[in-house]
């Protein structure tokens, strides 16, 4: 969770980092999975733990998303 704050902060400083974004993006897509998952695992796909965390990465996806767009 750190690194993918550490990787999002410098993503945010270099906007232009293609690289960086696709980084980010599969780091993203990874914690979403990780998260959903811990979800099932409690039974409970609607505990404000997993869904917090799985709202807030899906929006630091779109800003990836925006960002390798753009770029094009």
């Amino acid at each position: 969770m750190f690194l993918f704050g550490a990787l999002s902060l410098v993503r945010a400083g270099r906007p232009g980092d293609t690289t960086l974004a696709w980084l980010c993006l599969f780091a993203g897509i990874c914690w979403i999975a990780a998260s959903v998952r811990f979800a099932v695992l409690i039974g409970n796909l609607f505990d404000p733990r997993p869904l917090v965390f799985t709202i807030l990465t899906l929006g630091l996806c779109i800003f990836c998303i925006r960002t390798l767009v753009m770029k094009r």
